[in-house]
């Protein structure tokens, strides 16, 4: 689960010691490196000299204080020059990049797969994912996607995400028992595919790490949210 801002109890006074500054320059410099902008404002008070040595291309906007009267008027100046100097993108091409963010953050170079030439339905944040016609994934206001049998069939066949079990169809929720193997990126709270010998027979959230699931034997592994129906 992804906890919003406001819920991270973090006391800010203004004052960077050099282990944080270097903290933050770390994760920025990781961050930019896997994302693309055409250019950088940064409206920062005592923060700026961090970005600034990450990002010595980005625009600084502040005056004195960030929220001072004439911080905000040079902010608004600046945005307008900045958005007036790059190309408009529309406001689907936009979205799905937003859909392909959130599928890379949950479940890596796998999640691109599933949303890879997607189509997408609702108004977010209950939004499905189409490939082909067909539903893969569902985003809802948990803040991820939700996987089902085709899409579970997409990370299967990626490699990723998946949980091997025995030879037995799932008409509810998976303990540690029948569990044979699985990807060792999976932690609790994760979606995963269950398969046998390549069929992917549910998907779900996971309730254990991919440790947790081969070593005990006892304790549900998998909460199935869609599963293959019994044959007539």
């Amino acid at each position: 689960r992804f906890h919003p801002a406001r819920d991270y109890d973090i006391p800010v006074t203004g004052d960077w010691s050099r282990d944080e500054a270097a903290i933050v320059a770390e994760d920025l410099s990781a961050f930019v490196e896997t994302n693309r902008y055409d250019a950088v404002v940064a409206h920062l008070g005592a923060e700026a000299p961090i970005v600034h040595d990450v990002l010595p291309d980005a625009v600084l906007s502040t005056k004195d204080h960030p929220t001072s009267e004439d911080s905000l008027v040079a902010l608004t100046r600046t945005l307008d020059q900045v958005a007036g100097s790059v190309r408009s993108v529309s406001k689907g091409a936009r979205f799905a990049e937003e859909m392909s963010n959130i599928a890379r953050f949950q479940l890596g170079d796998a999640g691109l797969d599933l949303v890879e030439g997607a189509t997408f339905r609702g108004r977010f944040p209950d939004v499905r994912v189409l490939r082909g016609g067909e539903q893969v994934a569902m985003h809802t206001t948990r803040g991820m996607l939700s996987l089902t049998l085709a899409g579970g069939d997409i990370l299967s066949k990626r490699d990723a995400y998946w949980i091997e079990i025995e030879d037995f169809l799932p008409v509810g929720n998976i303990f540690a028992v029948g569990v044979r193997d699985a990807a060792h990126e999976i932690r609790p709270g994760d979606e995963v595919a269950v398969r046998h010998e390549g069929e992917v027979r549910a998907v779900g959230a996971a309730r254990l790490g991919w440790r947790e699931m081969k070593d005990l034997r006892r304790g549900e592994a998998v909460h199935v949210r869609h599963g293959l129906e019994r044959p007539p």
